[in-house]
């Protein structure tokens, strides 16, 4: 009787303050912020990683190609050293969850095009660590389903 008491206890306690800290907001930083060249059939790789905890990471791929720099194709593929991650044709954007200390690689793949057969690109890397509501709604969450399920 007693230990189930503090099980509800601890449930409570991990729902409240997971939905609680939910509200705070997440800082982005910046990770990498590049610009390159690609000549011709061209491609060029980033490396970066985050360094202590997991965060959700965005990629932005922009176009800044003007005037006689053009790029006529323009791709990104986002991968580890054994695995790709995301993959991304075109400008755009593309987020994944990235694990602390791993080291990905963003490889940019293009056709320059124009006078001069070649087009600029930016690339931006910016990580947002997990909200901690996850961090305490997932305890809560654990707790509820070995309740159910010893209960």
């Amino acid at each position: 009787m007693k230990r189930q008491f503090w099980r509800k206890i601890c449930l409570m306690v991990f729902m409240i303050a997971g939905v609680g800290l939910g509200a705070l907001p997440a800082q982005a930083s910046m990770v990498l912020e590049t610009t390159g060249f690609l000549n011709g059939v061209d491609h060029t790789v980033h490396a970066f990683s985050v360094a202590q905890d997991d965060h959700t990471v965005t990629v932005t791929l922009n176009d800044l190609s003007f005037d006689q720099l053009v790029l006529e194709d323009l791709r990104l593929s986002i991968s580890t050293a054994v695995e790709t991650v995301e993959t991304l044709i075109g400008t755009g954007q593309l987020t994944f969850p990235a694990i602390a200390g791993t080291t990905y690689f963003a490889n940019i793949f293009g056709v320059g095009g124009g006078d001069y057969q070649t087009g600029l690109y930016g690339l931006q890397v910016t990580a947002t660590p997990l909200p901690p509501s996850l961090l305490l709604l997932a305890p809560g969450l654990l707790i509820l389903l070995r309740n159910r399920r010893t209960g």
